[in-house]
């Protein structure tokens, strides 16, 4: 019952397949973060703190969770998890209602999913198997839909979905096991229209990262792809679900120099410790935004992990650094206009020592709300609300 918690490209370096159908909405970057110059680093989070509402997830035979890959959140406030063992729903009382197929062979269940998303109108669900089939269900009742198979078929597995325009949706890659190598250049993004015909292509790899959390939902359902190794560039979708520029995530001469691992020769795997302990900022993750603040992770130098808050309009924001005693993380991973939300998963107990070394943030949800996973309950649903900062 633990979540144990795991761009992007120049403007010009997209490829249409066509000249009616493009890959990126070409517009400028709205936003251009320094975290390590905008964001104080702080001890005590409650200053920022609005208001705090945990909302307890149904536990029964039924809709017992495990570990949690991902959140969603329906245009009504009710949650989409993905789970180890499937989709599961709850309204946003958090009573569970039903879950998206099962695991198995049949029509409409499945192996393994690698990632889901919410179509645009936030109706249905779509669920991107480690067979790179698409199955899609009803975001109300769980129900099968259909099945779409991409066309042409891909030789690797993908790590990523968001929902496209037009009922089309999109396919991320960042380095499948059998292309590590840059002998043959290779697109991360793929478009695909409803029918699942790939319509564009493009986002040429630039280095070697390992694929986590590589598009996150954020607020009125648009999608944010994170900045692939290498660059410093976020992705998130219009109003018309076509990705488009958003925003560069700068961590000056401190970020990982572009093609890094490219240069130690092999893939990530070979150099993983090097390039987690290198002297740099690397991975940011959890990409999440409300109207007022935007939110992500970082590895930094000896693999440490820093989680950052920057207030959006202003030159603010604040840091902290996850330390070693929290096995469990409590990481924010969805947000609406108003909220973030995280899931609390800890069954862990903290005596006064370990409880002042937390990062603030779990500190002040175990402080405030005495927080603790039950060994016969799911994990919690955190919603919070920072204060607006000017």
């Amino acid at each position: 019952m633990k979540n144990r918690s795991g761009l992007l490209g120049l403007l010009f370096l997209f490829q249409p397949c066509s000249a009616q159908t493009s890959l990126l909405s070409n517009v400028p970057v709205e936003n251009t973060f320094r975290p390590l110059q905008q964001c104080e680093i702080v001890q005590d989070i409650a200053p920022y703190i609005d208001k705090i509402e945990i909302v307890p997830l149904e536990a029964t035979p039924e809709s017992m969770l495990g570990e949690v890959n991902k959140l969603l959140l329906r245009p009504d406030g009710a949650f989409v998890l993905l789970t180890h063992s499937g989709i599961m729903i709850f309204d946003a009382q958090g009573k569970f209602q039903a879950r998206a197929g099962r695991i198995g062979h049949g029509p409409g269940e499945y192996v393994k999913l690698n990632d889901i998303c919410l179509t645009t109108n936030g109706q249905y669900i779509l669920a991107l198997s480690a067979f790179n089939q698409i199955l899609q269900y009803r975001a109300d009742n769980g129900a099968y839909v259909k099945t779409i198979v991409p066309s042409p078929k891909l030789e690797y597995s993908c790590d990523g979905i968001a929902p496209g325009p037009e009922d089309g949706f999109y396919l991320y890659t960042g380095n499948p096991a059998n292309a590590d190598n840059f002998e043959t250049p290779f697109d991360c993004l793929l478009r695909y229209d409803s029918e699942g015909k790939r319509v564009s292509q493009g986002l040429p790899r630039k280095d070697f990262g390992l694929q986590v959390a590589a598009i996150t939902q954020s607020a009125g359902n648009s999608y944010i792809l994170r900045p692939q190794e290498g660059d410093n560039i976020a992705y998130k979708t219009d109003a018309e679900g076509q990705f488009a520029p958003w925003a560069r995530i700068d961590f000056g001469d401190k970020a990982m120099p572009s093609g890094y691992v490219k240069k130690l020769g092999g893939s990530v795997w070979t150099h993983l410790q090097d390039f987690l302990r290198a002297d740099y900022y690397k991975m940011p993750l959890y990409l999440e935004q409300t109207a007022h603040a935007f939110y992500f992770t970082a590895a930094g130098p000896e693999a440490q992990t820093h989680e950052f808050l920057c207030f959006t309009g202003t030159e603010k924001g604040i840091r902290w650094t996850k330390t070693a005693v929290s096995a469990t993380p409590f990481i924010i991973r969805g947000a609406d206009d108003e909220w973030f939300y995280g899931l609390y998963d800890d069954p862990k107990s903290y005596d006064a020592e370990e409880l002042a070394a937390l990062p603030p943030l779990k500190r002040y949800l175990v402080e405030r709300f005495g927080l603790k996973l039950a060994e016969d309950g799911n994990p919690p649903i955190v919603k919070i609300r920072l204060k607006n900062e000017k």
